[in-house]
C-alpha cells in the first residue's frame, strides 16, 4: 500500500512539473530598449510650438509681442523602453497574444538658448499585443498593438523676469502600432532569445490647452529596439 501511495505521489508531481514547464515554454516575458523619433502631425498648440522652434524663437513671448532668438533646434529624438509578455495561442500556429507597455523620452535644446530653453516630448502606452510568426523556424515575426496612449510635454524658457519657467501639457487618448522583428537564440535548449525589431506607433490624444480648449494631438513614433525575452 505504501509503495502504491508513493507511486501516485511521484506521478502527480511529475504531471505538475510537466504542466508548469509547458506554461513556462508557452509564455514569454520580454524587455527592450531603443531609439525613438517622434513625428508631430496635428494639434494647434503642438504645431505652433514646433513652428517656433523651426524659426529658432523662444517659446516665451514678451509683453510687446517679440520673442528672443535662441537658435536652431535639432531633431527631437530620444530613447524608449518596452516590456510585456506574450502567450502562445495553439488554435493558430505561430500566433501569440499578450500585453505591452512602452515609454518614450525625447527632447532637444537650441544652439543659442543654453540651459534656459528646451523642449521635451514624452509619451507612454499600455495595450494588447498580437505577434505572428509566419514560419516559426526562421524566428521572424510581425506584430501589432492597440491600447491607451498618453503624452506629456514640457517647454522650458526664460520669462519676462529673467527667471526659469516651464509650461507643461498632458493628454490621453489611444495608440496603435505595427512592426516586425527577428529573434536570435544563442542557447538551443533554452527559451531565452535576443531580438531586434522596428516599430511605428500612432497616437491620437486630447490635450487641454489655455485659450484653445480641447486640442487634438496626432503624432507618430518610429522605434528601433533591441531586447531580450525569456
Amino acid at each position: 500500500m505504501k509503495k502504491i501511495i508513493i507511486g501516485l505521489l511521484i506521478t502527480v508531481f511529475n504531471t505538475q512539473t510537466q504542466a508548469q514547464s509547458q506554461v513556462i515554454k508557452d509564455t514569454r516575458v520580454f524587455v527592450s530598449v531603443g531609439f525613438v523619433a517622434p513625428q508631430l502631425r496635428s494639434g494647434m498648440e503642438l504645431l505652433r510650438s514646433q513652428d517656433l522652434r523651426n524659426q529658432g524663437l523662444s517659446y516665451f513671448q514678451n509683453p510687446d509681442g517679440t520673442r528672443r532668438e535662441v537658435g536652431h533646434y535639432p531633431s527631437n529624438t530620444g530613447f524608449t523602453m518596452t516590456m510585456g509578455f506574450q502567450k502562445r495561442m495553439k488554435v493558430v500556429k505561430g500566433l501569440w497574444l499578450g500585453a505591452i507597455v512602452s515609454n518614450g523620452q525625447t527632447g532637444s535644446t537650441p544652439s543659442k538658448g543654453g540651459y534656459g530653453e528646451a523642449f521635451f516630448f514624452n509619451f507612454v502606452n499600455l495595450g494588447l499585443l498580437v505577434k505572428y510568426y509566419p514560419i516559426e523556424q526562421l524566428d521572424m515575426y510581425v506584430r501589432a498593438e492597440v491600447g491607451v496612449g498618453s503624452v506629456l510635454t514640457k517647454n522650458r524658457y526664460i520669462n519676462a523676469k529673467n527667471e526659469q519657467d516651464f509650461f507643461h501639457q498632458f493628454g490621453i487618448g489611444n495608440e496603435v502600432g505595427v512592426g516586425a522583428g527577428y529573434e536570435f537564440k544563442p542557447f538551443k535548449e533554452k527559451a531565452m532569445a535576443f531580438y531586434f525589431e522596428g516599430n511605428y506607433q500612432m497616437f491620437h490624444t486630447r490635450v487641454e490647452v489655455s485659450d484653445i480648449g480641447d486640442d487634438i494631438w496626432g503624432f507618430g513614433a518610429l522605434q528601433l529596439n533591441v531586447g531580450i525575452q525569456f
